[in-house]
């Protein structure tokens, strides 16, 4: 028997996925809604993860989708460094890598912006978006 759950939420500042998950145990899918947002999780269960386009597909219409994560996905790339954690740096094996933002020195011929600078950081992604329409993926 396939489980799905449909629950109407009465805490919607605390609604959240590890909510349904909690709520929710065993459930295949889950769509948990409030008066101001709704969350809908779907367990995998030995199915393959569907691609990043497949999951890009499934948002409504807009301009912008910031991806965290898919560190190794063929999409321009805005690395996160912090000095302090003592990582290596992604840029030099990585082409989709097209700046660095960082909270401390980095050696790179990359822009490199501060992390303690969000509007710049934003400035940098709206330029780059203009100047560099190859960068975007196509389109399931």
């Amino acid at each position: 028997m396939r489980k799905v759950v449909l629950n109407e939420f009465g805490g919607p500042e605390n609604l959240t996925v590890e909510t349904a998950e909690d709520l929710t145990p065993g459930a295949g899918e889950v769509l948990i809604a409030s008066s101001q947002r709704w969350v809908m999780m779907h367990e995998l269960r030995g199915t393959p993860e569907p691609s990043l386009t497949e999951l890009l597909a499934r948002f409504s219409d807009c301009d912008l989708v910031l991806v965290e994560g898919y560190k190794h996905a063929p999409i321009a790339k805005l690395e996160v460094y912090r000095p302090a954690l003592g990582k290596p740096l992604l840029h030099p094996h990585d082409r989709h890598i097209v700046a660095v933002a960082s909270d401390g020195d980095v050696a790179t011929d990359l822009p490199r912006l501060d992390l303690n600078e969000p509007q710049a950081i934003a400035r940098f992604i709206c330029d780059f978006l203009e100047s560099h329409h190859e960068f975007t993926p196509a389109t399931p």
